[in-house]
């Protein structure tokens, strides 16, 4: 499979691993296969919170609007912000990256 450029469209999804307390923003266009892969190989259980559309220049936008809360590549620590950002995304909602940076 390619690697995505920043205008491949996909879904960027929110797990929780509750065991350790963090939460994973990610991109894939494949969300079934991402999942799988990440279940079989996560050394604890995970809870996905929401999925929605996007693209990879969305899920780094992301990742800069929440780059004070990150620990460990793609992995967050669980703030009232980034709680409160994924409980304001509806389920298969397209986001976009411009929305992010206002």
């Amino acid at each position: 499979m390619a690697k995505p450029t920043h205008k491949t469209e996909g879904y960027i999804y929110f797990l929780f691993a509750p065991e350790v307390g963090r939460i994973k923003i990610g991109f894939t266009t494949n969300f079934k296969q991402r999942l799988a892969d990440l279940k079989n190989t996560s050394p604890c259980e995970l809870e996905l919170l929401k999925i929605v559309r996007g693209n990879f220049q969305t899920e780094l936008a992301l990742h800069a609007v929440f780059h004070g809360s990150r620990q460990m590549g793609e992995w967050y620590e669980v703030t009232q912000k980034l709680v409160d950002f994924i409980a304001g995304l509806e389920n298969g909602k397209n986001l976009k990256s411009e929305d992010l940076l206002k």
